[in-house]
């Protein structure tokens, strides 16, 4: 992995030779996909997995690509960093979802048709996977957390004079 402003020296080594494959891609999804590996600017690469990753790295379309051959690719790069995930999981990786997922509600509390399933869209995670994480990080789950959020904000502005109540 090659991290953005970063020079990366390559010593073949004859006695343990390695492959690599250069794909691009950017943005803030990469950057979420990418912290939920082990892989970091100064641990860029690492051992051999243990799933044959082979059929995830074929030859990538340039720029003059078309559409479909570069959803291909991208979906491709998804498979093979979900290999990642699994077999070179950053440890806390599930604090990041909690705190993406409180930021979310923080943000979209007052919006009265806000439900849970908004809050699992907005981290991209399957429902259970971010209750349970939610639950061990949080003590409680999502709709629980919601709930007392709301309930915290609205006292603290019940609290100032100026603010009236509305029915």
């Amino acid at each position: 992995m090659i991290f953005p402003q970063t020079e990366i020296y390559y010593y073949p080594d004859p006695e343990d030779p390695w492959e690599y494959v250069w794909i691009e891609f950017k943005g803030d999804e990469a950057e979420r996909l990418v912290a939920m590996t082990e892989l970091e600017p100064d641990k860029p690469a690492v051992a051999a997995c243990q799933a044959d990753l082979k059929p995830y790295f074929p030859v990538v379309p340039g720029a003059d690509a078309r559409l479909f051959e570069k959803m291909r690719t991208e979906a491709q790069l998804r498979m093979l960093l979900s290999y990642y995930v699994e077999f070179y999981p950053r440890e806390s990786h599930f604090i990041d979802y909690v705190r993406l997922a409180k930021e979310y509600i923080m943000i979209n509390y007052w919006k009265a048709t806000l439900t849970v399933s908004d809050i699992v869209n907005a981290v991209s995670l399957e429902r259970s996977y971010l209750f349970r994480l939610f639950k061990e990080a949080a003590g409680m789950s999502v709709s629980g957390y919601l709930t007392a959020y709301r309930i915290e904000r609205a006292r603290e502005l019940l609290q100032h004079e100026t603010i009236a109540a509305q029915a």
